[in-house]
């Protein structure tokens, strides 16, 4: 019965719209739009909590989402001069409605610290039903890509690190048994596998680079003393299983797509043709944001000016995507929102100790930070727009929960 409320609540069923792209593929409900229909109970669900609330919110709500309504409305005004007009419309559409909503519907469904918490059983229980998908469907040893419910292997291996990162935490900061720590630490490592199996190099420098970054944020430094958190030692022991993992996994084959694109990415001048088109990209996305910098030439203007072609094309960097196409208000208001998050999550950080949830929003948050910068776009950032927003929240939730550092292993109501 708990489980079966906990699939069917709203937070766990919005994780699942922002990852429906990864599995969509692998249902295909007969007249029936996956995207659209967890879009529809989603909303659905925000209307019937906001009468519940008597048609209020809070009103620290008001500016962040306002600062996202005016991106939204330039991005509408700058139709009227982009030179695109099929792929302009969509990307629109797309933006305006699906990807705002992503960032809309943390404020509306989110009511505490248990609400992430479903939040991110959501996205555990897909990254390890596709991990265990690839497993038993596509164990190759061939040199190619691997994915999994016909997603993309870029998208397996977000969700894999993501996943990977949320059972790890709980592996470090849960109150649980062991035997429940164990197993967390176990499907952990069964999401490294798909992670490093899916041929996807970016993804996996980001997590390392998260998974460095922990450890500063267990010490903290007084006046007179450094003091360093007991959780160390089992973080290193997390690094050192990994390691171990990671060269028996690559004596079997398995990593070979990856390390042959790493070897590329350092040793081939360019880095390669992968690395190559990006720099590609950034270089047309520069030159436009240089010629118009103030409007940006359009919603979906990019590719006419990268290949003449109207159709979906983007820098593969969410800054100079919105810089080249929207101009620097809608940039600046974009960054704003990322420092507000920062902001608010240090806050919490201060007033509360550190926790499954917590932590896992944190690893999170940067993994898409890190992301945005050389792998993202508008449409494409579904994710860490509902991860920013949910930073910029923190210090609410905590105070509207009623039971302080709610454990991942807690019964959810």
């Amino acid at each position: 019965m708990k489980l079966f409320k906990l699939v069917l609540s709203r937070e766990f069923l919005f994780s699942l719209f922002l990852l429906v792209g990864s599995f969509k593929g692998a249902i295909n409900i007969p007249f029936i739009d996956e995207t659209a229909l967890l879009l529809v109970v989603t909303v659905t669900a925000a209307v019937i909590l906001l009468a519940k609330n008597n048609m209020s919110i809070p009103k620290k709500f008001i500016f962040p989402t306002v600062l996202f309504a005016v991106i939204v409305l330039m991005a509408l005004l700058s139709l009227i001069y982009t030179p695109s007009v099929v792929y302009a419309s969509d990307k629109m559409v797309r933006f305006g409605i699906i990807s705002a909503w992503c960032f809309y519907g943390v404020f509306f469904l989110f009511k505490d610290e248990k609400s992430v918490i479903r939040f991110l059983l959501g996205f555990v229980t897909v990254a390890v039903l596709m991990g265990v998908n690839l497993l038993f469907n596509s164990a190759s040893q061939e040199l190619n890509f691997e994915s999994s419910f016909a997603s993309s292997y870029v998208t397996l291996a977000r969700i894999a690190a993501m996943g990977s990162l949320i059972l790890m935490m709980y592996f470090l900061f849960s109150k649980a048994s062991r035997t429940n720590k164990s197993i967390a630490m176990i499907g952990a490592l069964i999401l490294f596998i798909p992670l490093v199996q899916s041929g996807a190099r970016f993804p996996i420098l980001i997590l390392a680079a998260v998974l460095l970054s922990i450890p500063l944020s267990m010490i903290r430094i007084k006046k007179e003393d450094v003091l360093i958190s007991k959780k160390l030692i089992p973080l290193m022991l997390i690094f050192f299983i990994l390691l171990g993992v990671s060269f028996f996994y690559a004596s079997k084959g398995y990593a070979d797509t990856l390390i042959n694109r790493m070897e590329i990415l350092f040793e081939q001048d360019g880095g390669g043709a992968s690395f190559y088109g990006r720099t590609e990209r950034f270089d047309t996305a520069w030159d436009m944001s240089v010629d118009s910098y103030f409007v940006g030439k359009g919603i979906g203007s990019f590719p006419i000016y990268h290949s003449g072609l109207d159709a979906e094309d983007y820098p593969h960097t969410i800054y100079l995507e919105i810089l080249s196409e929207l101009g620097i208000v809608p940039l600046l208001l974009f960054i704003s929102l990322i420092l507000m998050a920062i902001v608010n999550g240090l806050n919490y950080y201060r007033l509360y100790d550190l926790s499954v949830m917590s932590t896992s929003i944190y690893a999170m948050f940067v993994f898409w930070l890190f992301n945005s910068l050389g792998s993202s776009s508008l449409n494409g950032d579904k994710v860490f727009y509902a991860l920013i927003a949910i930073m910029i929240i923190l210090p609410y939730l905590g105070r509207n929960s009623e039971i302080k550092g709610t454990e991942l292993d807690e019964t959810v109501d």
